[in-house]
């Protein structure tokens, strides 16, 4: 699984910041591992004839939640992209939330990676108010 921080991480669109960074094995590994994420609804996509895994999705409960989460992560190896896996994945990640309890998702995207904000707009995702980040000086 470590396609993650080999081709897809990179690839995401994040506006003017640097590139998500591709992380190591053991990385992954433990962002796989963290406390909020939720197993079942971890989905990985596997190309049958060669073993190699060509995309990921998963979900993460929000803490002290039983309700309510995120949709963490969608991602598809560059060369397997356009031909619906990522929405295939996404659907799937979601039924499993939903049959665990989960009764509400969101999802963030960069306004940039368009076709995940359309991916998301099919599934009935629905725009949020725009989130500003704003840094400066500490006052003396």
């Amino acid at each position: 699984m470590l396609f993650r921080s080999q081709e897809a991480f990179p690839d995401i669109p994040v506006g003017d910041g640097e590139p998500i960074s591709a992380g190591s094995q053991e990385e992954f590994l433990a962002h796989l591992h963290r406390p909020s994420l939720v197993p079942e609804a971890v989905c990985i996509a596997i190309e049958r004839a060669s073993g190699l895994v060509v995309g990921y999705a998963s979900v993460q409960r929000a803490p002290g939640s039983t309700t309510f989460g995120w949709h963490d992560m969608t991602a598809v190896r560059s060369a397997w992209r356009g031909r619906g896996i990522a929405m295939a994945l996404k659907r799937v990640a979601i039924a499993r939330a939903a049959g665990l309890g989960l009764e509400r998702l969101e999802t963030t995207n960069d306004e940039e990676n368009l076709p995940m904000r359309e991916i998301n707009r099919r599934l009935g995702f629905l725009p949020g108010p725009d989130v500003v980040d704003l840094s400066g000086p500490l006052a003396g």
